[in-house]
């Protein structure tokens, strides 16, 4: 009997700690899973630099040969046209990142598009006007220059989200 209300509980708390995170995950906007491995891969790369250089295959892994990104304005159109058509979905106001090896989509993301203010941990391509409606396409070996700003200058938030701009080998 002691053992069943033993199990119970830890099932109980297992299940509310996971229905917590759930929730919080909800209501606490965050950097996406693949700003967030590239985030941390960049710091590995860079340290506390502000800037620094590296190929954008070494920040993002997996098997790829080729990474589109393409702005949170881009329309469906746009898409067919660059991958093929139905090989990408557009959602609204989403910033779509798709990974080809081989010219087979490996990967897509949807990550936050029409950002105003960033969040800690979050990629951002490219300090240009109007990259809501742009389509970039990276090789794996291409170098990008990886910035780092602070989240808010206000002192309220910590951490640094990161921009990378195209640039030439170190």
């Amino acid at each position: 009997m002691l053992a069943f209300r033993i199990i119970a509980a830890v099932v109980l708390i297992t299940l509310a700690i996971v229905l917590g995170s759930f929730f919080w995950s909800l209501f606490v906007p965050g950097a996406g899973r693949i700003d967030a491995v590239a985030s941390r891969r960049i710091y590995q790369l860079c340290g506390f630099n502000a800037e620094c250089k590296v190929r954008i295959g070494d920040i993002f892994d997996g098997k790829w040969d080729t990474f589109y990104e393409f702005g949170a304005d881009v329309s469906q159109a746009e898409i067919n046209k660059t991958l093929g058509a139905g090989v990408v979905a557009v959602r609204d106001q989403q910033r779509i990142l798709v990974f080809l090896q081989n010219g087979h989509v490996a990967l897509v993301q949807y990550a936050r598009g029409g950002v105003e203010k960033p969040l800690e941990g979050e990629i951002e391509f490219e300090e240009e006007h109007h990259r809501e409606q742009r389509i970039v396409m990276y090789r794996r070996n291409t170098w990008v220059r990886v910035n780092a700003y602070p989240v808010d200058s206000s002192g309220k938030h910590r951490g640094n989200y990161y921009v990378l701009s195209l640039t030439t080998s170190p």
